[in-house]
C-alpha cells in the first residue's frame, strides 16, 4: 500500500513537469520577422538645357562717321597776322570761287601802293619824254627804262603783300563752319583756320580709326543708319589701301561713299555704320557662356540619358555673345546651362 502512494507521488510530480515543460513552451512569445527596409528611390536630376542647331553667325563692326566734303578748304591767313578788317561772310552762305571771305587792315599798305603807284607814273612820264627827246642819249633812254621797269616790280611787290592781307575761296561750296569767337578788329596770327568751306555735292562719310584696328576692306557694303533711315554706302579708302607713303593721320581715316545721298543732310553731322566683317551660314553656333576652357581645352556639358557628361569641342569663330561649333556636338543634343 505504501508502495503505491509512493508510485502514485512521483507519477504526479513527473507529469506536473511534463505539463509545465510544454505549457511553459506556449508561453514564451514568438519573435516577429524583421521588416525590410522600403526602398531607396533615387531622385531624377533635370537640367535647364538648350538644343544645339544651326544657324547664322557674323561678326559686326558698328562706328560712328560724319559727314565731310569730298572737297573742303579750311580757311587761315598764311602768310601775315594783322588786326581783323572785315570777315564778308557767315555760317551757311554760299559762296563762289574767288570769292573775298575776309581781310586784315591793311592801311598803311594801301597807301604804299598809292605812292608807288604815283611812283610809275612818274616813271613812265621820264621815259616817255626821253624816248621822244632825239637829243637824248642811248644810255639816258635805257636808264629811264630801267627805272620804269624798277618802280613796276616795287609796285607790284607793295601790292602783293597787300594781297597777303585777303584771303579767298579756292573752292566752289558753303560756310560749313565760322569760329564766333572771331570778330572784327580782334587780332589773329598766321595758320589759325576760322572758316572752313565745303562742297556739298561731293560728300563722304568718314571715320577716324585711331586704332588702324578695324579691318574695313575698300570696296565693301556697310549699312549707314542716319535720321531713322538705313542707306547703302561702300568703303572707299581705308588704311589698307592708303598709300605705303602716306602719314600716319591719312592711314587712320576711313572714307565711305554713299550709293544715294539722302534728301537732306547737313556736313558735320554723324551716322552709324554697321559692317559685316565675318558671317558663316548653316553652322552650330552656341551662346558664348555655355562654352567652359581650360588651357588648351574647350568643352559643354551635355545631357545623354538623363546623366550630364563633358565633351570636348573645336570651335571656330566667334563675336561678342556667341561661338561657332566646328566639332564635337551635333545638331539637337542637349546643351547644359551653367
Amino acid at each position: 500500500m505504501r508502495f503505491l502512494y509512493k508510485n502514485g507521488l512521483i507519477c504526479f510530480f513527473i507529469g506536473i513537469m511534463f505539463l509545465t515543460l510544454f505549457t511553459g513552451c506556449g508561453l514564451i512569445p514568438k519573435e516577429e520577422a524583421a521588416i525590410a527596409p522600403p526602398p531607396i528611390e533615387v531622385p531624377v536630376v533635370e537640367y535647364e538645357t538648350v538644343t544645339a542647331k544651326k544657324q547664322t553667325i557674323q561678326t559686326l563692326i558698328t562706328v560712328r562717321a560724319v559727314f565731310v566734303s569730298v572737297t573742303q578748304q579750311s580757311i587761315s591767313f598764311k602768310s601775315r597776322s594783322g588786326y581783323i578788317k572785315g570777315i564778308y561772310v557767315k555760317k551757311g552762305d554760299k559762296v563762289a570761287k574767288g570769292k573775298l571771305l575776309a581781310e586784315l587792315d591793311s592801311d598803311s599798305m594801301a597807301k604804299q601802293v598809292e605812292l608807288q603807284k604815283i611812283s610809275v607814273q612818274i616813271a613812265d612820264i621820264d621815259y616817255q619824254t626821253k624816248l621822244s627827246d632825239t637829243k637824248t642819249s642811248e644810255v639816258d633812254r635805257q636808264r629811264a627804262e630801267l627805272n620804269l621797269k624798277s618802280e613796276k616790280i616795287k609796285l607790284d611787290d607793295v601790292q602783293s603783300e597787300m594781297e597777303k592781307t585777303k584771303i579767298y575761296s579756292t573752292v566752289e561750296g558753303e560756310v560749313i563752319s565760322l569760329d564766333d569767337k572771331i570778330k572784327q578788329g580782334d587780332k589773329i596770327d598766321t595758320n589759325v583756320n576760322f572758316i572752313t568751306i565745303a562742297d556739298p555735292k561731293q560728300v563722304n562719310l568718314q571715320y577716324i580709326d585711331e586704332k588702324k584696328s578695324s579691318g574695313f576692306l575698300p570696296g565693301s557694303v556697310v549699312s549707314v543708319d542716319y535720321n531713322q533711315k538705313t542707306y547703302n554706302a561702300k568703303v572707299v579708302m581705308s588704311d589698307i589701301s592708303a598709300p605705303a607713303d602716306a602719314s600716319d593721320d591719312t592711314k587712320k581715316i576711313v572714307y565711305f561713299k554713299f550709293d544715294k545721298m539722302p534728301d537732306r543732310f547737313f556736313i558735320g553731322d554723324g551716322a552709324t555704320i554697321t559692317y559685316i566683317k565675318e558671317k558663316k551660314e548653316n553652322v552650330i553656333v552656341l551662346p558664348k557662356k555655355l562654352v567652359s576652357n581650360y588651357k588648351e581645352r574647350n568643352y559643354v556639358s551635355v545631357v545623354e540619358n538623363n546623366v550630364k557628361i563633358e565633351k570636348d569641342i573645336q570651335i571656330g569663330m566667334s563675336n561678342d555673345s556667341e561661338i561657332e561649333v566646328v566639332a564635337g556636338i551635333t545638331e539637337g543634343e542637349k546643351i547644359v546651362l551653367k
